[in-house]
């Protein structure tokens, strides 16, 4: 299977702001939201029904 691993670097405040467990989730389903939306709308890369493994690190 094809996999996406996500690397999200902190700067600014970031890292105070995703201390707190709700917001840290926030920022990890939005993330997670952009490669759905790509392999939605990619029909050549992706057939229906087929989706890649994805993996998000925030540090």
């Amino acid at each position: 299977p094809t996999s996406i691993v996500s690397y999200n670097h902190l700067g600014n405040n970031d890292g105070m702001n995703l201390s707190a467990p709700q917001t840290f989730r926030s920022k990890e389903i939005s993330k997670s939201n952009v490669v759905d939306d790509m392999v939605s709308s990619n029909g050549i890369l992706y057939e229906p029904g087929e989706h890649p493994d994805h993996v998000i690190v925030i540090k």
